[in-house]
């Protein structure tokens, strides 16, 4: 049985990543009297979103309407999860006054956690599909770390933010059109599609049982 955020085990996992990262943050904040890497907090923020939303579907008993269009915005957040992975490009920049092992710690600290978060969020979402909508989910996993990937790619490239949907979607989906035939973005929608995929299967591999004999 998939197990949820609102378990008090993983309360206290999910709250005290939180606390360990605000706690790195405000560190070095306080040694460089500078908001290098402040951007991380809000990422962060963003990367708990769809666990948000997929904990509440999980726990509400929800019609399928409903169900639907909480997906449709959980897919939207969805690929801010992975995101803050490729917020190590800011390090040959930002790493200048404070060690670089540190630096590497805070840039892993946050990484890891929306990494976390989003492949929860993926296994509450998968268990609410099963419940919902049966076999179908079974497709469901695969196109939304696909469709993270490239989303990944609208973010740190073309500078999009999950509400430019509402704020500006004839913009965004003409420009997301455009780059459906540019090889720089279909690499790398399947590059980290396929990574997020393959880490979700691994994160829900189930230890075996051995009976003693």
């Amino acid at each position: 049985m998939i197990k949820t955020i609102s378990n008090s085990n993983h309360y206290r996992s999910v709250f005290a990543l939180i606390a360990f990262n605000c706690a790195l943050l405000a560190f070095r904040m306080f040694v460089t009297s500078g908001i290098g890497y402040g951007f991380l907090l809000w990422n962060l923020v963003l990367s708990a979103v769809p666990l948000v939303i997929s904990d509440y579907l999980l726990q509400a008993d929800s019609g399928k309407p409903k169900i639907l269009a909480l997906s449709a915005i959980w897919l939207l957040f969805l690929p801010n999860a992975p995101y803050i992975l490729t917020d190590f490009l800011h390090f040959r920049h930002l790493t200048q006054t404070m060690p670089a092992w540190f630096d590497l710690l805070l840039l892993a600290s946050y990484s890891i956690s929306g990494m976390l978060f989003g492949l929860l969020s993926m296994r509450q979402m998968q268990s609410v599909w099963d419940k919902n909508f049966g076999r179908v989910s079974n497709w469901l996993v695969p196109f939304s770390a696909i469709l993270s990937g490239f989303g990944i790619y609208l973010g740190r490239f073309e500078r999009y933010n999950s509400w430019d949907v509402v704020s500006d979607p004839f913009r965004l989906i003409v420009d997301a059109a455009g780059l459906l035939t540019e090889l720089r973005a279909i690499g790398f929608t399947i590059g980290y599609g396929t990574l997020l995929l393959l880490v979700y299967h691994f994160f829900n591999i189930q230890p075996k049982n051995h009976s003693n004999q």
